[in-house]
C-alpha cells in the first residue's frame, strides 16, 4: 500500500499513500499559513515517499518469492493482509478526525 502508484506514471502516484498524505498536509500548511500559524515540516512524510520509492522493487520481489514458496498459505496470507488493510483503514479515519479538529 506504501509503494502503491509509484513508478507507474505522476497520476498513479497521486493515489500513493505518502503522496496523499504531502498534498493533504500542504494543504493543510496553506490554510494555517493564512492564518499567520506555524506550519508543519513535511520532511518525514517526504523523505518516506522517497524512501518508498527504493523500497517497492524489493517487496515485490520477495512477494513474488513468498507466494511461489510450496509452504505458503493463501487463506491465512489473506486473513493478514485484511487485518493489515483495516489498520491502514483505522489510521485514516484517525487521522481524518484529527484533521478536522485542527482546521
Amino acid at each position: 500500500w506504501a509503494g502503491f502508484g509509484i513508478g507507474k506514471g505522476k497520476r498513479a502516484e497521486l493515489n500513493n499513500f505518502w503522496k496523499e498524505l504531502i498534498i493533504g498536509l500542504e494543504k493543510f500548511n496553506q490554510k494555517r499559513k493564512q492564518k499567520d500559524l506555524p506550519q508543519m515540516d513535511l520532511g518525514f512524510f517526504q523523505y518516506h515517499f522517497e524512501l518508498e520509492r527504493q523500497h517497492v522493487d524489493s517487496v515485490e520481489r520477495e512477494l513474488e518469492k513468498t507466494c511461489s514458496d510450496p509452504d505458503f498459505n493463501e487463506n491465512d496470507w489473506f486473513i493478514g493482509a485484511r487485518l493489515a488493510l483495516q489498520s491502514i483503514y483505522i489510521f485514516w479515519c484517525g487521522l481524518d478526525e484529527a484533521r478536522k479538529t485542527l482546521i
